[in-house]
């Protein structure tokens, strides 16, 4: 693999592990993560053999993976590693009614504390995926931005000429190193990401009601569009569903894309947050 876990499909979407860790993998970049740090057995699990099927028993294994907490993935001082609620109508396309229902666990999912930088722009999601795994041959690409199929390094918005998105996992991306004009040392890759205490375990909250394998999402997705702020009861739902932040009082962390994990203030400046969540803007600093 040649570039950073992909973001995946959309929030209907979990991983599949016959169909590889590009643009064609329908799981987020925490799924894509999976068989680097020794967690292949449960990446595999989905697995009929079948890229561009979807089976009884892909379902039912799809559904003992989302039911299926890593610790890896969350923070101890949150302390919410277990099974927690989430929303049952955002359950991905491989958890069909039949095997929901034949599980007491149908209603609860694995979730992250963590999100991949999308960039400094404003979305941290797009819709919900393809309508069926057929989406080539029938040739559903509405869901794609410009029906772009080809783009896996940021879509264009024509409407604004920008690209919508200037981090490193995104909606089908394939972002190497080769793609970070400022530098690995210089460009988010993982950060911690703003959670309401309140919602903590409950799945009520817009950005976190779903489960840590989901495909682009704002629950494992954030940008730099707003400060990153403290896990707190008062921010907006719109808001606190893009933003990074943490439960620690003083500092949030966030891991590069060279592999350093930095600590970083709450009072951060809004645009050399923005600068560091862009892989190409120009905008160098150094961190220390």
């Amino acid at each position: 693999v040649h570039h950073f876990p992909t973001g995946g499909w959309g929030w209907l979407w979990v991983g599949d592990p016959d169909r590889g860790l590009g643009k064609g993998q329908p799981g987020g970049w925490m799924y894509n993560t999976l068989p680097f740090i020794e967690k292949s057995s449960l990446h595999d699990l989905p697995s009929d053999g079948q890229p561009d099927v979807i089976t009884s028993q892909q379902k039912r294994a799809a559904l003992e993976m989302i039911t299926s907490p890593l610790p890896v993935f969350g923070c101890p001082s949150r302390q919410t590693n277990e099974l927690s609620i989430r929303d049952p109508k955002w359950s991905g396309y491989f958890v069909a009614v039949n095997a929901e229902e034949a599980s007491p666990d149908r209603n609860l999912a694995g979730r992250g504390d963590y999100a991949a930088n999308v960039g400094d722009g404003i979305g941290n999601e797009y819709q919900s995926g393809p309508s069926s795994m057929d989406w080539k041959e029938k040739g559903d690409l509405d869901w794609l931005p410009n029906r772009d199929i080809g783009n896996t390094t940021g879509f264009m918005d024509n409407r604004r000429g920008k690209i919508l998105y200037t981090g490193v996992s995104f909606l089908r991306s394939e972002i190497g190193i080769k793609h970070i004009t400022d530098g690995t040392s210089n460009t988010y890759m993982i950060g911690e990401r703003f959670r309401n205490p309140d919602t903590y375990d409950t799945g009520e909250s817009s950005g976190d009601n779903e489960t840590w394998c989901t495909g682009f999402n704002n629950d494992n997705f954030r940008n730099a569009s707003y400060p990153p702020q403290q896990d707190s009861r008062t921010v907006r739902e719109i808001r606190a569903s893009k933003i990074f932040g943490s439960v620690h009082p003083a500092t949030w962390h966030m891991v590069m894309c060279d592999g350093s994990v930095h600590a970083m203030s709450y009072d951060i400046d809004p645009v050399v947050h923005k600068n560091l969540a862009n892989r190409g803007d120009g905008q160098v600093f150094d961190l220390d």
